[in-house]
């Protein structure tokens, strides 16, 4: 029979004596304890500060200390952030006892920036602490499947759970697990995973076996951190692998209710949000007399030479009052109180761009108006935290740009920003900003029948899957010379579905890995970094694969000559260039089927 107490006070006691991990902890007098049982099971025990002269609590398996008495059920933030773990609320507790008058006013929707305030309340909704970057994945494993108006919020996804989020979120169930560098560590991260297990299972709603399995074990890894005290920290790692064996498939099948729940209830305040987006876009257009834009014309299937994305885009309304101040070595955009920062060297990159791209505008009066626009809609696509987002892709360094274009005739990106791109062609996920800076569209609305492409996508494993499918599209479709070169994570536990594909595909000529911290990338945030964060080391391998048709692979053949050239421009990329405002970009070449619908 299981027990349902961690044991006496007195096993405790000995417990803690004999513990290495809390041997170097002050150990205060300990006065009689008033403490409930609980909390003492829990390995809480009052003690006395004579610096402060009052009492305070102490948790011997954590080493956790507080002013206030611990309340049980209380979830951590940092192990539990979805407060899975913790004890269920009653329906009373929901109830606002907030003063009227210190309740902050709700903002009408006129009154706020629909897209800035939509994207930070859905971040913030649940009132917790995501997984770091979660949100920022979910924007783009949705917008591979989003049929929505908005370019930002999805609104029109099937299936309303999230793949990705759901199954981030259930790794962290009943405990976020961090890598383990200490015995002590090791030791306390154990007995969090085993109470955590406990508090869940007692929480919600589970069948009488799942609920003795779970006790079972966890009073049993309870019973073993009480008597081997000598243990090693592998002995403490493998216990905790024991104990994810045996206990996780019953927690995440009794949490799998509240983990839909959570990425179904984000997924229809996104839905809210882009119908009240909706409807303020229009109000503006009325207000300022502005005819609705109508939707543009499908593409004639027929080729063409490659050519922006806004020829076939309805031009944004122009709007005034946007403008700018030098401080510095940035450049400040401003518009109706609010700003967005950018170094000088890459203002000057958009200014070029913009120069050739946007020749409807020969006299540059709008140029401003659509800086600004471009600019916010980064910033709100990544949040307002310092370079949020930025890890989720770095580009490619310079060197190995320009080795690509001369080695193997690389003339566009795949996947860049007009913040971040070489070439002065790519593909870019937002064609309403990005087009007048030369933009070609999303990739997987790009259709090209030749050219020789480079591929750096996003970190998330549905849009590589996509990519994947998409470029065996059209290399299948083509008998023109055409070629992509694919830079993505070697991730293999367990392997990614695209890298897996990729390396099975039959347009696979070549592969090759760059090991990890001996190459580096260019920071995603490289438009406002300083000079000296510009490059970072890679942490993880890089797998960098050559997908060509015959007469692609005829016309770049990834030689071994050609391969060691390309290698070696790895070395050289530590070297910064002009604080990001790269050589004249090489000429245009090839054509492209576009179909632009985003």
């Amino acid at each position: 029979m299981a027990r349902d107490n961690h044991g006496s006070p007195q096993e405790d006691a000995a417990l803690i004596s004999l513990s290495p991990s809390t041997s170097s902890s002050p150990r205060p007098s300990r006065p009689v304890s008033d403490l409930p049982d609980e909390l003492i099971q829990a390995g809480w025990e009052k003690c006395w500060s004579k610096r402060e002269s009052r009492p305070y609590y102490f948790n011997r398996f954590t080493n956790q200390s507080l002013w206030e008495m611990p309340v049980l059920g209380q979830h951590d933030v940092i192990s539990d952030p979805l407060g899975l773990n913790a004890a269920p609320v009653p329906a009373e507790a929901c109830v606002p006892t907030t003063p009227k008058d210190s309740m902050p006013r709700k903002r009408r929707i006129s009154e706020e920036a629909p897209v800035t305030e939509s994207t930070k309340k859905l971040k913030f909704k649940r009132g917790i602490d995501p997984p770091r970057e979660s949100f920022n994945r979910w924007l783009l494993e949705r917008k591979v499947l989003d049929r929505g108006p908005d370019p930002l919020l999805p609104s029109d996804c099937d299936p309303a759970v999230s793949p990705s989020m759901f199954r981030e979120i259930m790794n962290d169930v009943p405990i976020r697990l961090s890598r383990i560098k200490h015995r002590d560590e090791a030791k306390r991260l154990l007995f969090k995973y085993a109470e955590a297990a406990k508090r869940l299972i007692e929480s919600r709603r589970a069948s009488p076996d799942i609920r003795k399995v779970v006790k079972w074990n966890v009073e049993d890894t309870f019973n073993w951190l009480r008597r081997d005290n000598l243990a090693t920290k592998e002995d403490y790692m493998d216990r905790l692998e024991h104990l994810r064996r045996q206990c996780g498939p019953h927690m995440a099948a009794v949490a799998r209710d509240s983990v839909e729940g959570i990425c179904s209830k984000i997924y229809h305040f996104s839905q809210d949000y882009v119908k009240r987006i909706r409807e303020k876009h229009m109000s503006l257009l009325r207000e300022a007399n502005i005819p609705e834009p109508n939707p543009a014309a499908p593409c004639p299937d027929k080729m063409v030479f490659c050519h922006p994305v806004r020829l076939i885009s309805p031009a944004l309304p122009f709007q005034g009052g946007v403008d700018v101040q030098q401080d510095g070595s940035l450049v400040c955009v401003r518009y109706k109180g609010e700003s967005v920062r950018i170094n000088q060297s890459y203002f000057s990159k958009l200014f070029q761009l913009y120069r050739l791209s946007s020749t409807d505008d020969p006299g540059l009066e709008k140029f401003l108006s659509r800086v600004w626009s471009l600019l916010r809609r980064y910033q709100v696509m990544f949040g307002t935290a310092q370079f949020e987002g930025s890890g989720l892709q770095g580009a490619l360094p310079v060197s190995v740009f320009q080795a690509l274009h001369r080695i193997f005739g690389v003339t566009l990106e795949c996947f860049a920003s007009p913040l971040n791109c070489y070439f002065k062609q790519y593909c870019s996920a937002f064609p309403d900003t990005d087009g007048y800076f030369g933009s070609r569209g999303p990739c997987l609305s790009f259709f090209p029948v030749s050219g020789s492409f480079e591929a750096n996508p996003p970190f998330s494993e549905e849009l590589m899957d996509a990519m994947v499918t998409h470029f065996e599209y059209l290399l299948e479709s083509s008998d023109q010379p055409l070629s992509f070169i694919v830079f993505i994570p070697e991730w293999r536990d367990p392997p990614t579905p695209a890298l897996t594909r990729m390396e099975e595909s039959r347009f696979k000529r070549h592969q090759m890995v760059l090991p990890a911290f001996q190459h580096e990338y260019r920071s995603g945030s490289q438009h406002v970094c300083k000079r000296e964060e510009l490059y970072y080391k890679a942490v993880h391998n890089t797998a960098v694969l050559f997908l060509q048709n015959e007469a692609g692979f005829q016309k770049w053949t990834p030689s071994p000559e050609r391969v060691q050239e390309l290698c070696t421009a790895y070395k050289h990329s530590s070297r910064p260039s002009s604080g990001g405002t790269e050589k004249e970009s090489p000429r245009e070449e090839g054509t492209s089927k576009d179909s632009m619908n985003n």
